[in-house]
């Protein structure tokens, strides 16, 4: 559905040689470039295929004419609704943020102190769970575009996606502030000097070969996970990293819950 009206839009900015279009026209001789703002635009579309509708934030701004360029740092909220595995009913807000870097600043709500500090794609979870439609910070993914073989990607990134996992934190200032999580905050239940991030994607062009399946099952059960990410072939391993992702860090913090 939305990828529709992104077309259109396309192709209506591309018309009138607009920013935007000027931007693709860049972007088209940097293919890792234009592979990884593709993969923000699959990232908000995977997100609607489970659920989430996308209310605020770039295209979706209510009543907005011209076709922005896709800024470092736009942001898409989305919202939908999860029950966990105990059956509780859990309201989401998602900000899908592109390009942002992170500071080092701890009076901030996300903040890194690690040397890697601009993801590609950060998916930041948000309980709204409270009558009166308060919302607070409960978790995070990041996502990010490798237009290369997995080998590649294993061989020369792999600090820069363990220290998204590891070091990108958050305080009680700002996560965890619904009354529901009180009484985990004040039995300090809820460790805020670890990581708020439970799982980072590599989404890479797959190439099918035995090379690349062998790579896959290496990550199978860790937090650092790839998924192949192909114009034409859809967005279903995207799905189903959002989806197994978004469950588990519900089920997790649902023990956190009054």
């Amino acid at each position: 559905m939305f990828i529709t009206k992104f077309v259109k839009k396309l192709r209506l900015a591309a018309s009138k040689l607009t920013a935007f279009h000027r931007q693709y026209e860049y972007y088209w001789h940097r293919t890792d470039l234009l592979y990884e703002i593709w993969g923000y635009i699959q990232a908000i579309k995977s997100l609607e295929n489970i659920g989430f509708k996308p209310i605020d934030g770039w295209i979706f701004n209510k009543g907005r004419e011209c076709f922005d360029e896709l800024k470092d740092g736009t942001a898409v909220t989305m919202v939908g609704d999860r029950v966990s595995s105990s059956e509780n009913h859990h309201l989401l807000k998602i900000r899908i943020i592109y390009n942002q870097r992170i500071s080092a600043n701890k009076n901030v709500p996300v903040w890194t102190n690690g040397s890697h500090n601009w993801p590609d794609i950060r998916v930041d979870l948000y309980d709204t769970s409270d009558v009166d439609g308060s919302k607070t910070l409960i978790g995070m993914l990041v996502l990010d575009t490798k237009y290369r073989r997995l080998r590649n990607v294993e061989h020369d990134a792999w600090d820069q996606l363990a220290s998204y996992l590891d070091q990108i934190k958050t305080s009680e200032k700002y996560a965890f502030t619904l009354k529901r999580y009180e009484s985990a905050k004040n039995h300090s239940i809820i460790d805020f000097s670890k990581s708020i991030v439970s799982a980072v994607s590599i989404l890479y062009p797959r190439i099918v070969s035995d090379q690349d399946d062998d790579l896959v099952q290496k990550f199978t059960g860790k937090d650092i996970i790839p998924v192949g990410l192909i114009p034409g072939n859809g967005t279903v391993d995207l799905d189903s990293f959002f989806n197994e992702q978004i469950s588990k860090r519900i089920d997790r913090v649902d023990h956190w819950t009054d």
